[in-house]
């Protein structure tokens, strides 16, 4: 992963390269990987341009993930060959760009950036049965009334962000405008059945 963080937010890239790969752990767990050319960032609803950086995405291939990763794919258009790959959705990431999602996920006290399609992977809801809900309600309970929190002194409030530079005005946009994020859906992240240790930084 990069040294340098970029900023949480909203961005525009070009696909580059798709292929596949392995983590370098025991499972050698398997993964898919998009490289992104970024070149604009969301910033007060227009779009920014910042110097061309490249980017990766991995969706990971595990029996839990397989569905997002999957989801992932077919918003791309993939035609689902590694070797020869082409991809049909309107725009077309490869040619026209598509908007990119980056947050900041922590393994082991580190941070690492996590890219991701806007609002990709999205999943049906499956709301739980009544019974799991009742087990959960009452583990939940339980929990609660074990964790009351002891007298003392109030923590020192946060620090303040540090201020940022603003960015020089755009000369030229993607076509669409950027996505608010009250208009992301909420999704899992495709790095779930990883080992902690093994998330590469």
């Amino acid at each position: 992963m990069p040294r340098d963080l970029m900023e949480e937010g909203t961005y525009f890239g070009r696909l580059v390269e798709i292929g596949t790969d392995r983590l370098n752990n025991e499972a050698r767990t398997p993964f898919v990987f998009v490289a992104w050319e970024v070149t604009y960032r969301a910033a007060n609803g227009e779009w920014v341009p910042i110097t061309p950086v490249t980017r990766e995405s991995r969706w990971f291939t595990s029996e839990k993930a397989e569905p997002y990763t999957m989801d992932r794919l077919a918003q791309l258009g993939f035609n689902g060959d590694f070797d020869k790959p082409a991809f049909t959705a309107d725009p077309n990431p490869q040619t026209e760009g598509l908007q990119l999602r980056c947050k900041h996920q922590y393994r082991n006290e580190q941070a690492y950036e996590n890219w991701d399609l806007m609002g990709g992977g999205q999943k049906d809801r499956e709301p739980w049965e009544a019974e799991q809900k009742r087990l959960f309600r009452a583990k939940y309970k339980t929990r609660m009334a074990g964790e009351k929190a002891p007298p003392g002194k109030p923590g020192a409030p946060p620090a303040a962000p540090a201020a940022s530079k603003p960015m020089a005005p755009a000369k030229r946009v993607p076509a669409k405008a950027p996505i608010q994020e009250d208009e992301i859906p909420q999704d899992q992240a495709a790095i779930e059945d990883v080992p902690e240790s093994d998330i590469p930084f």
